[in-house]
Formats: structure tokens, sequence, C-alpha cells
């Protein structure tokens, strides 16, 4: 076998490269927010829309415009600059119909009057590609022409050998293909390795078909017409206007049967025209070590590669730009190193006008290369390309799976710590319509009026918007730049290798290292060999990536390989005086052994020997323009951004228990804070010696703060503001405390009856599966497993017998005002309700966190003893969704053998709230405390001690003066104070995860729906798992001079 020549791609690669630069046009939505102090400062306090949040604004249920209008509005009022229109699990309004494409235009509308973007979410739920089936039944070709393949190993070819698709006969280690005589060979002994083409299976989910193709030639082309031209056609000039672009949500080419390898059509044909010879006598090397498996994997994963990007990533961004469209969303970065899905994240960020990642649950893991928040390498990646391509805006889809009982401080904490790694755009995880049925259980949090600290979000949101504004403003410049391994994993990458596996361990290593350097503060970008191919120059001593040039290239000790191109340019930098330091040796070169790559990487007149098995010298990646005194192993992250008049400088502490205290030194002769939380700009204490500054930081647990450093002096700045003496005020009486709404009770199991069959004590969620399963829907409940194609799932909604019947018992004892008690019951419509045989009504136009969930007084059917609540299908409806049912009333909880037993109120206080009876209750409680003043002095301040909820108002004589949610839990509230007495109230409010679970599994703050799952017996309330709200403390009132 001859390998590709490396002089013929050394030659031109790097020449494109330089012409791609060169040739770039102008693109007005990658300039820069502000270049110099003053332009920043006169945005900074209200930023335009470009740099408000966006949530993915989910339509999961029957879709109105009466909805879309009130949920743009609030979502306004809560300081979003727009939304991505994303379609759902849940969703019953049908997918790209002419009404369909009528509500997105209203919604258009709707943000063109509220100055708010509308961008497009690509497909129905999700991976993109599919178009909600709407490809699969236009382009049957799309799928039905097999998409992998697998292998039979056989001692005598059957007499079925025509029906493979490949016949190799293997000799030693040698294989000949003998696809061609096979049939005339039946019955011959040998060891045979025969292939067959092997199919993504239908599913639900993928709307009854299976996932496209989308290597397939054409494929890209078809759902880009079935979607995106609709979307042209109804919202006309406002495309790439008030429809600035779309999001695409994890395109992927994985296989879903790991003991196969994936394939396309023409794959073998397009592998011969890129490296020259043939894969089909090869193939088992992409399985076993036989042969040169290292350079057949290298060389089979570079064209998976480029098929996906060339047939559909480029075919994407194409598209946007000529619409003027700006192209984002998301792969599966989070896979790495496991390339199966997507064999270089890089690669693809290069083609979209604004490259995005997700970033989803709660859970800091700065360790494993899978993770979300915590990983470094994602955001790096994608930030990297952003700097080297000339993208402004980088998207993050942040948040979801964090669980209903995120606080604000966690939003905080996670946000500050993407941004602080280049993120500026906030694309919140979920805003959806409808959180009944199933929708409840769909990743939360939502980002809607069901989360209790909704109201809230304002000001976390502005925060982020302001950030975003600077984080967007002048440029990023590093002087170092890693290069990711992919390159050398490719020629390890098997589909179905065990754990551990060398490709593994070597992501991991890679992992570690570049957070290490993270962590200590270096400043470096990330570097694909796809990039350096397309986008790589050497000018004078410096390394251009596209818009970037380096002074150092490091390449990490798992670096066994580079691509050809990526040797020509190493070779000509070190020619040129480049720095490269080596922590290992690469060996190869597209995957091929190389005595003179072996030679260069060897040579220390040319590369900077660097040893992996010692400590990391980061005075190697030092820079003179800044330097940290942070310890080791904290959790400080930083970003720094260049402007024409001095710098951005933004610190985040991602500790959630431990402040991050220190000092850093950077060229400049005065400091000013942008404060993201007020929109302020004053004067910062910092200590200057010639033209460098000494910044002394402080940084609270989940804190951050954004300098600006002025290359000269300024003056007309606010100064900072004077540290005061604080003396006690004395309280006129005791701590009141009152919760603001009903205590709650969650019953979440219930007795089913089907066909007169019983099933006792059934979490709702599996009785939900059952019932649904009883009558034909063989995944379960259609609207949490499936995507509807067209209206494929409500058109089964012709039952005329079945249904079902859903028991759920609870205990009130004596002394609870029963008269008062109300259930909270979803679709009561759709049921016959009855309380011990007498039937309840839902109040008319009235409902409680959802318009589904509905309220039912229970009046004098309730009794004290044991009650049996049932809800009755009858026939089956196709929309009836067993879920929890909730009792609300004035009564404490206590733990019963199954669930909890209603007994009588209590006199509330301050604690826990589980501890007092209120273990489920999602609201807020109100702690209140009078004071006198007698002489009213220049400066009071509200300080909390220690409390648990999600954010806390506080209010002075009835007037909200603030809130509270990240330490220092202070609040000034001089405004408010008045001479004589003053009342002042503290409301901690909680979250809807007490009340909605998941109740019965610890989940480590990484919420999916299989939490819900599976629930095997019906335990004590005392058992529940459940968080534990409340004022543990109690707050004090300071008066400042």
């Amino acid at each position: 076998m001859q390998p590709m020549k490396r002089t013929f791609r050394s030659a031109i690669w790097p020449l494109l490269g330089l012409l791609t630069v060169a040739c770039a046009a102008p693109d007005g939505r990658n300039l820069p927010a502000a270049e110099d102090f003053e332009s920043l400062s006169a945005q900074f306090a209200a930023p335009s829309k470009e740099y408000g949040s966006a949530p993915l604004f989910v339509w999961n249920k029957v879709v109105t415009s009466e909805w879309i209008d009130e949920a743009m509005a609030d979502l306004k009022d809560k300081g979003f600059g727009g939304v991505f229109v994303h379609p759902r699990p849940g969703m019953v309004t049908q997918y790209l119909d002419d009404n369909w494409f009528s509500l997105f235009r209203h919604t258009m509308e709707k943000g063109r009057e509220l100055d708010m973007n509308v961008w497009i979410y690509d497909e129905n739920s999700y991976p993109s590609g599919f178009a909600g089936g709407h490809v699969n039944e236009a382009m049957p070709e799309s799928y039905d022409e097999g998409v992998a393949l697998k292998y039979l190993r056989a001692g005598v070819l059957p007499d079925t050998v025509d029906r493979f698709f490949c016949c190799l006969r293997r000799e030693g280690d040698a294989f000949t293909d003998i696809t061609a005589e096979a049939a005339s060979r039946r019955g011959e002994k040998g060891d045979y390795y025969l292939f067959y083409k092997a199919y993504n299976p239908t599913s639900p989910w993928y709307s009854g078909f299976s996932y496209v193709d989308l290597m397939h030639e054409g494929v890209a082309d078809k759902f880009i017409e079935l979607t995106l031209d609709g979307y042209k056609k109804v919202v006309g000039e406002e495309f790439g206007g008030t429809v600035p672009g779309w999001f695409t949500d994890e395109p992927q080419i994985v296989v879903t049967d790991r003991e196969s390898i994936r394939w396309t059509p023409d794959l073998f044909d397009a592998f011969r025209a890129r490296w020259g010879y043939d894969l089909e006598p090869n193939l088992v090397s992409l399985w076993e070590e036989v042969g040169p498996w290292r350079q057949v994997r290298h060389n089979y994963r570079d064209v998976l590669m480029n098929l996906f990007l060339d047939r559909y990533i480029k075919v994407c961004h194409d598209y946007c730009e000529r619409n003027n469209l700006v192209f984002t969303g998301h792969f599966w970065e989070h896979g790495w190193p496991d390339m199966g899905h997507n064999p270089d994240n890089m690669a693809m960020y290069a083609w979209q006008q604004m490259p995005g990642i997700d970033l989803l649950y709660n859970k800091f893991d700065v360790e494993s290369p899978n993770a979300h928040f915590g990983n470094v390498r994602s955001v790096k990646e994608v930030n990297s390309a952003a700097n080297q391509m000339g993208r402004v805006r980088k998207l993050s889809e942040s948040y979801g799976g964090g669980g209903w009982d995120m606080t604000l401080r966690d939003f905080k904490r996670q946000g500050d710590w993407e941004y602080a790694l280049g993120v500026n755009f906030m694309n919140q995880h979920i805003a959806p319509l409808s959180i009944a049925g199933a929708r409840k259980y769909d990743y939360p949090p939502a980002f809607t009026p069901h989360s209790p600290w909704w109201e809230y979000y304002r000001e976390l949101n502005l925060h982020f918007a302001r950030l975003s504004l600077a984080l967007s403003s002048g440029g990023q410049y590093n002087d170092v730049l890693v290069l990711e391994p992919t390159t050398s994993i490719w020629m390890y990458y098997t589909y179905n290798a065990p754990r551990p596996n060398r490709w593994r361990t070597m992501g991991e290593e890679f992992q570690a290292f570049i957070t290490a350097l993270e962590r200590h503060q270096v400043e470096f970008d990330l570097g694909s060999e796809n990039i350096l191919l397309n986008h790589g120059s050497v000018k004078g001593d410096r390394f251009v990536v596209g818009k970037r040039a380096y002074g150092t290239v490091v390449l990490p000790a798992q670096m066994e390989n580079v691509d050809a191109a990526t040797f020509d340019l190493l070779e000509r930098f070190a020619a040129k005086g480049g720095r490269i330091i080596a922590y290992g040796t690469p060996q190869y070169v597209d995957g091929a052994r190389s005595a003179e790559a072996e030679a260069f990487f060897a040579d220390p007149a040319k590369v900077t020997r660097a040893d992996a098995g010692e400590p990391i010298d980061y005075s190697l990646f030092a820079t003179p323009e800044i330097a940290f005194d942070a310890p080791e192993g904290n959790y400080l992250f930083h970003h720094r951004r260049r402007m024409d008049d001095g710098q951005l400088l933004f610190l985040a502490n991602s500790s959630l228990t431990r402040p991050v205290r220190g000092t850093v030194t950077l060229q400049g002769r005065q400091a000013a804070l942008l404060d993201t939380r007020t929109g302020e700009i004053r004067g910062y204490e910092a200590q200057r010696e010639g033209d460098r500054l000494t910044i002394a930081y402080d940084l609270h647990p989940a804190g951050s703060l954004l300098l600006y450093v002025f290359d000269e002096e300024r003056e007309g700045l606010a100064p900072a503001p004077a540290r005061r003496v604080l003396t006690a005020v004395p309280a006129a009486g005791g701590l009141t405390a009152k919760p603001d709404a009903p205590n709650v009770m969650t019953i979440d199991f219930c007795d089913l009856e089907l066909d007169g069959k019983v099933y006792p004590d059934l979490n709702s969620y599996d009785a939900a599966k059952l019932a649904y399963q009883h009558h034909g829907f063989k995944a379960g409940n259609p609207w949490s497993t499936s995507v509807q194609f067209r209206d494929h799932t409500v058109r089964r909604d012709t039952f005329t017998m079945g249904g079902f019947k859903a028991s759920y018992r609870f205990t009130v004892t004596s002394g609870v005002d029963r008269i008062r008690l109300q259930a909270v019951v979803e679709q009561p419509e759709l049921y016959r309700v009855t309380l011990n045989g007498v039937e309840l009504k839902a109040l008319p136009d009235k409902h409680w966190i959802d318009p589904e969930m509905r309220f039912m007084p229970l009046g004098d059917a309730v009794r004290t003893g044991e009650n049996v609540l049932t809800v009755e299908c009858s026939p089956m409806r196709v929309l009836a969704e067993i879920e929890p049912i909730y009792i609300l009333g004035d009564f404490r909880l206590e733990p019963a053998a199954k669930g909890w037993n209603i007994v009588a109120p209590g006199d509330f206080a301050a604690g826990s709230w589980k501890a007092q009876g209120w273990p489920c209750y999602p609201g807020k409680v109100t702690y209140a405390r009078e004071f006198d003043v007698a002489e009213k002095a220049p400066y009071y301040e509200v300080a909390l001690g220690e409390w648990k909820g999600t954010v806390c108002e506080v209010l002075v004589n009835g007037r909200s003066a603030g809130i509270v949610y990240a330490e220092p839990y202070t609040v000034d509230v001089t405004e408010w104070i008045v001479a004589g007495r003053n009342r002042v109230e503290v409301k901690v409010v909680g979250s809807n995860y007490n009340l909605m679970g998941p109740l019965h599994a610890a989940h480590f703050k990484r919420i999916t729906p299989a939490f819900w799952r599976g629930v095997k017996e019906y335990p004590s309330g005392k058992d529940y798992v459940q968080q534990d709200y409340g004022l543990m403390g109690d707050f004090t009132l300071a008066a400042g001079r």
C-alpha cells in the first residue's frame, strides 16, 4: 500500500489557507461591540438586544398566538434580547405545516414589536437533520441505503455469500478482496470476513423513521428546503433581520451499533480519491490491529470528517452566507475523545458564523473529557476557533438538566465560568410553554413563570447582557497555541473498544494538561489540524492561524501524529526561529510512520523538549503582559481582551465554598470597575509602578469581577466607594415567619387499573408509561418518548373503549380544616375525578403553576382518615398523561409508611421548612422583624445569616429593596429606611424540586428524564430526596457612616 505523498499536500494546502484568509469578506456581524472605553461605557448600562440572553423558547403543547404573545412579553420583561423557537417533545401542534409557519411569523412580528430577535431552531427536537421525519419522507435514500458496515467471520464461504456487500479472505495479516468472485467460490474453506450493510433503527424519537445519513449527497439541501426555505418564505425581508439565523443541535454521523463502522454509499470512492489506495482490503484494520492499522484508521476518520463537512456543515454555512444569516448551535463536543459522533469539533466550528456549545447540568467536573460544566477543553475549543476565524460571538446552551433546584447563584457561577473561558452569548435551556405531563421531566430548570424564582431573574439576565457586551468588545490575543491530539487519537479509535483503552486515556491525559494550564492562568488557544490545513501559515517568527498569530506552539505528550500540512507548517516555523515546545515525539505523519518527523521533533535546535513525566513548568508559557499570584489549584478563571486604549479583565471564582484572593499585575496606569449587577462604572483601587498596575482581588464564592485597565490615566471616573464602619441597629421585636401560600403535598404514586387488573403503588411516571403501552404506544408516553410526524400521534385519538383508572390515596388526621383543602389535577377536563366517590369539579379560569394544572376544591368529600382520589379516563385519550396530584391547604405533613399524612397546622418559625412539615412547598416564606431608627444615618444594609433557597428578596416598609442570591448576602436599603419604626422582611424562595422531583433518586446535579423512571416502591416521606430550604439563622440591619 502506498500512502499519499506529503509533498503535494504540503505545497498546496498552506497556500489555500492564506488565500482563504486573504479573500475573506468583511462581516459586519463579527465586528466587536466596542473598541475603546468611550464606546463600551456608552452601552454598558443598557446593552442592546444583541447582547441580551436568548433562551430556547420551547413549543411543546398546543401552540397558540395568545400563548406566544404572553410568553414573549414576559421574556422581554425579564431582560431577554431574543428567543430561539424550539419545537420539542410534547408538541401537539403539527410541525412544518402552514399553521406552523404562520405561528412562527406571528412570533417574528411580536419580536419586532418588542425589539427582540427571533431565531430559528432547525429541528423538531434533536439531533438536527431529519426535519421531524420530513426529510425521510421526501428523500428515502437519506436513510434506506445503509449507514454502517458489519461483518461475519466464516471458515467457509456460505451459499448466501452473494448477499454480502464485501468479502475479504485473510491469510496471516494480509487481506484480499474477493467480492467479485465470491459467488463462484461458494463452499471454499478459508478465513473470511463477510461485510454487510447496516441501518439506523427506526424510533419514535425520529417520528417513526430512522436518523438520516448526513454524509449522503443532497440530504443537507433537502433539509434546508423543507425547513429554512419555509421560514424564509413567511418572514420575507426579516430573514437575516429580526430573524438573525438558525440554531443546529447535535447533527452527527454516529453509529448506533458499536460493533459496526460508519459507512455511506460512496465512502470507498471518496477514500480512494482522498488517499490514493483502496479501503476495502483494509477494512479489518478499523476493528483489529492488523496491517497498517494506524494509517488506515487515521485516513478513514479524515474522510468521514471531510464528507460531513463538505456535504452538511459547509452547505449550512453557505446557505447562511447567501442569506445574511448566522449559523449557530452546537455539535457533540462532549463526546471527545470518542470520535463516533464527530471527528473534529473545531473543524465544525470554523464553518459557523457564531460557533456554539452546550454546557448542561450543574455538576462542576474539571477531570472528565465528557463533562459539561467544568470542561475546559470544550469551551476553549469553541473560543479558539472563533478567535482564529475572526468570529466575535460564541454561544452556550446552558443549564439544561441542572434540576429544578438550581439557584440564581448556581446560574451565575456556571455562566461566569463559561464567560471567563470565552462564551459571550447566553442561551438558556429551556423556556417551555408548558410543564404539564411529562414536560416537567424534560431536563429542568425552566426559565418561565413555572419557576418560583422567575420574577427575580431580570437582574441576573442584565448581568450576563453587560458581560456579553464587554466580552464581545476588543479582541483576545493569546500567544500560545496548544495543538489538539485529535488526529493522533484517530489512529487508535475503534467503535467497539472496551474501557479502559488507549484513545480514551490519551483524551483524559490531554484534558488534564490543558485544564492545569487554564487553572494556572496560562493564556492559550487550542489548535485543530483541520483549521491549520485551511488557515495556517508562517509569517516571520509567528505561527499564523487565520486571524491570530502565535509565538509558541505546544505539542502535548499525546500527539503521536501530525498531519502533513501541520508538519510542513512546523518545519517552516522552526526555520524562522519559531518556538515549539514538545512533550512527546510525533512519529507519524497522516498515520504513517515517518523517520523525517521523528528526527525533526527530536532535534533540540528546532524543538524545545519538555518532560511529560515531570510537573509542568508554567514559566514556559508566561507572558510579560500579565502575571497572577494565584495559588496552585484554586478556582480562579480569567479572560483578558485588548482594547484600543487599554484592556478588559474578567475574573471568576468557580468555587461554591471558598473565596479566591490574590493580586494580578498587568500593563496599565489606572483601573475601573464595571459593575455588571448595577451597570455602574467607577474607579478601582490599584498600585501603580511605572506602566504596570497591581490589582488586588477578593472574590466571594461564585463571585466575579470585571475591570477596565487603562493604558493612560483617565479623568472623570466616579471614585471607588468608601469603606464604612457599620453599627448594628437593635431590633424592636422578635422574628416572625409566614409562608406566602398554602402548604402542598405531592402524591406521586397511584393504584392503576387497566381492564380490571390493578397495579398497586405505581409511581405516576411508570403508570403513564404502562397505560400508554396498554393502548398501543410501545415506547410509552408519546409526549415524552416521541416526535410527532405531521399529525400521526393526535390522529390516533379515536379510542371508543379502554382507558384507565388511577387512584391516589392520602390520609387526613383530626384538626385539619378539611373544607378548605384543594386538589390540583392536570387536564381535569379529560377525566371524571372523584374523591371518596364524590365527583369533583375544576374551578373555571383559574390554574396553579401551569395552565393545565387546575384547582379542584375537595369540600365535604374529604374525610378524616384515608381518602381516595380517583382519576378515571374512559375511553382512552391520547392526551391523557397520568401525573402526580397535589393537595393544597393549611396543614403540616408528617412522614407515613407511604408518603405523608396531612396533620394539623402549627406555628411557623425560622429554620428548616422540611422539619416544620412543609417538605413539598415550592413557594416563598416571609421572615419579618421591626427596627427603630432614631435619626437616619447615611447608609443602611441588611445582612443575611445562613439561608437556603434559590433567591431572597429584601423589603423595607413594604417596598422591595433588592435581592440576594450570592455572597456577600447584603442589600443596601438606605433609600427605604425612615426615622422611626421600620419593618424589614426577607422572602426566602424555594424551588419546584421538592414538589416535582426527581424525588426518589440521588442525581448528583445531573438531571435527565431517566431519574423519574423505574421507582420500585412507594417510600415513606422521610425517604423522599428533597432539599432543605429556609432562613436557618437570622438577618440584621446595620447603619454605616
